[in-house]
Order: C-alpha cells, then structure tokens, then sequence
C-alpha cells in the first residue's frame, strides 16, 4: 500500500469521525437542551438577573424604586342613625418606575383619633399605575362614636412589579362641580379612552380640592370593558357638603369654595 493510499483513508476515517462526532452533538443538544425560560430559576437568555429583567416580565429588585406615599386623607362620610360616625380615606403614591406597574398590592390605611390612638382599619388590594400617582381609595371606614382626625397607609407585602402590558391614556372634559353650601355636592365628567386597546376594567377616582389646594373629598366609580375611542358620562355624589376649612375674606373669616377635581384612572383589568 502506497503512503498515499495510506493518507487517504486516515482522512477519509477522520472526516468520518468529526462528521459523527457533529451528528451526535445536534441530536444530543436537540433532545437535551431547555431553551432560556422565565421561570427556570437560572439566569440566562438577556435576563439580567434570575428569571428577571431583560425580555422577562418580572422587574428585578435592582430596578425599581420604592413606591411612595405622598399624602393620606381622612375625609367624614356623617353618622348613621345610632351615631356611629363613618369616614373615606383616600392615599396617594407615587410611582418613579418608567414602563413598570404593579398588577395587585395589598396595603393597609388606618384611621387616627387626637391621641393617635388606632380606631379603624381596612386592608385590601389595588393596582398601582407606571410613572404616575396612584389614589388608593377606601369607603366606609366606621369608627363608632370616635372622630376620626389622620389616616396612615402601609404596604402589608412587598410590591412584585411588571412591565406595562400596553400603553394607556384617558382624557378627561365637560368637568361639572356643584357643591353650593348646604348641598349635598354631586360632580359629573366624561372620560374617553384616547389609548390603542380596550380597557376591561378601569376605576375613575375622584380627589375634589378647595381654592387652597386642601384635598375635601373624595371617591370613586367603576367602568368595563372601554374600546378605543369610547367615552363614558361618570358621576359622583355624597350625602353630605364636605366639611371646608376657614379663610380670610373681605368680611372676615368665610368657607373656602370647592375649587377644582382630579379624575385618575386605576386599570385593574388590562
């Protein structure tokens, strides 16, 4: 046999082996391998950090800002027939993280005697909304015969944020506020959903100030299933005026007037 023939065949079983050695490697990744998933409990794909950020839906601790409380409001409903007194709360917080929201929360708002002394509590769950300020409202809150003068909120667990699903807007118009002195205050609106997809489940909360800028009332109602393009008429009313505080005036001392509202929308269904 010839040194050449020789050469030939060892290339010829070499290229044999590397050939089998691809086949069996395909096969084997094939059957083995588990593409990159957001619930595999490993790091990989563009996550940025265990099944969390880059094209998964979960935020990474590393990347959201705590959620904020900037105000919590107290606000008297009147008293039932026994006396007991009956108040809302509304709280408002605010969230700096851009294309994040939080699908469902459970928080806490508590109501304050003088003393700051606990009389009412109430703990549900509500959405919080992508860079904005969120109202969380809560009604009828009952204290007995104990007025009720502060309101704190809490976080009970720990926030999980997810990317926004789809972008959203509303548009607010035809404001109308009547809340004349000894009148029990009724306020209508017509929101319209000027976004790109339909809405299933959206509350409107209304947060009423006074010429001062002091938040006097509030509440809330609920709308469904909002195509693109739809407006709906949205009222709200209370039983009572709202309680306004003191100003000076060319006579003296007089009640502020209910000055102007803030209608924000809270998806709780996307």
């Amino acid at each position: 046999m010839s040194a050449w023939s020789a050469q030939r065949r060892i290339f010829a079983f070499v290229t044999f082996l590397v050939l089998i050695t691809l086949v069996v490697s395909g096969l084997l990744f094939l059957i083995f391998y588990n593409p990159p998933t957001c619930n595999d409990r490993v790091q990989n794909g563009s996550e940025t950090g265990v099944d969390c950020g880059g094209s998964c839906p979960n935020a990474c601790p590393v990347q959201w800002k705590q959620l904020l409380p900037i105000v919590t409001r107290v606000f008297p409903l009147g008293e039932r027939d026994d006396g007991e007194k009956v108040y809302s709360a509304i709280a408002h917080i605010e969230n700096q993280n851009e294309g994040f929201y939080v699908p469902s929360v459970q928080f806490e708002i508590t109501l304050h005697d003088a003393k700051g002394g606990i009389i009412a509590r109430a703990s549900e769950k509500t959405a919080i909304m992508p860079v904005d300020v969120t109202p969380v409202f809560v009604p009828f809150l009952r204290t007995g015969k104990i007025e009720a003068v502060s309101a704190s909120f809490r976080f009970t667990e720990d926030p999980q944020f997810v990317r926004s699903p789809e972008s959203y807007s509303f548009k607010v118009s035809d404001e109308r506020i009547e809340a004349s002195a000894g009148v029990s205050p009724r306020i209508h609106a017509v929101v319209t959903n000027i976004g790109s997809t339909e809405i299933s489940g959206v509350d409107f909360v209304v947060t009423v100030y006074d010429e001062n800028s002091n938040a006097v009332g509030a509440s809330r109602t609920f709308e469904k299933y909002m195509q693109p393009g739809e407006s709906r008429s949205v009222q709200y009313t209370w039983i009572h005026p709202f309680e306004l505080q003191k100003m000076q005036c060319a006579d003296g001392l007089c009640d502020a007037q209910v000055k102007y509202i803030d209608i924000i929308p809270v998806i709780t269904k996307w």
